[in-house]
């Protein structure tokens, strides 16, 4: 048996300040992250609702704040071997069975919204996906153990996603540049922490190395049974869990 990973985790590129007419300032080509502007948030992919900046008036009635902050999509979910592309053999150089692509992606402007004197994000969705152009199995090959041990991969982006989105959604700060520097530093640690975890296309990740890409049943269900507890119970994703010495 055997496994291969890459997981994306999409960064913000900085805080765009809005101009005096409330638009947006654009994010520059050159980066792939995210921004935020000092507008509604839009929807997924970068594609904005129509809607007023937060400073104009409210219909009567209406709430007296927005949404507030990221909801995940997504995840959690289980996997199936349709969300893999078949081959009829491994590509060449390649020892794995299996390799999943799994992204977490938000859009390409957040908006930011007054909260009690402090700043924090308006309501957009972080979607956790699998890119199935670069995911596969080798059709001769399939198996419920080693569709666990994808599974696995998946589950660990998705619970390092649902503790950003969790802390994201908490985040306050009295200014944009504040806000900025600290969404920029969550999303660091937890895409290097998935990274470390389940790995990326260059690298074997914890869970690969602890596992043998699966081979190793009593590794493989031990793991498997963290990543249950996490989601079930809530629990942050840490490296320190899977410390073999702690268990």
């Amino acid at each position: 048996m055997g496994d291969g990973s890459s997981m994306r985790f999409r960064k913000l590129l900085g805080v765009s300040r809005a101009q005096t007419s409330g638009d947006a300032m654009p994010v520059p080509e050159k980066c792939d992250r995210p921004g935020l502007t000092n507008r509604p948030a839009g929807g997924s992919g970068g594609h904005h609702r129509p809607g007023a900046a937060h400073r104009s008036p409210r219909p009567t009635g209406a709430p007296t704040s927005p949404p507030a902050g990221p909801t995940l999509s997504g995840w959690p979910r289980n996997i199936s071997w349709s969300d893999f592309q078949e081959v009829g053999a491994r590509p060449a150089g390649v020892n794995e069975a299996a390799q999943i692509k799994s992204d977490v992606t938000q859009p390409n402007r957040v908006g930011v919204v007054p909260d009690n004197g402090m700043r924090r994000l308006a309501a957009y969705t972080v979607t956790v996906s699998i890119g199935r152009d670069q995911s596969w199995v080798v059709t001769d090959q399939k198996s419920a153990a080693l569709l666990a041990h994808e599974q696995g991969h998946f589950d660990i982006t998705g619970l390092s996603a649902r503790d950003l989105v969790t802390d994201l959604s908490a985040l306050r700060a009295a200014t944009l540049e504040g806000l900025q520097s600290e969404v920029t530093r969550l999303i660091e640690q937890q895409g290097t922490l998935a990274e470390a975890l389940g790995g990326t296309a260059s690298s074997v990740g914890q869970y690969d190395k602890e596992t043998n890409h699966g081979s190793n049943r009593d590794a493989q269900q031990r793991w498997e049974g963290i990543l249950r507890g996490c989601i079930q119970n809530g629990t942050r994703l840490s490296a320190s869990l899977f410390r073999t010495e702690d268990h």
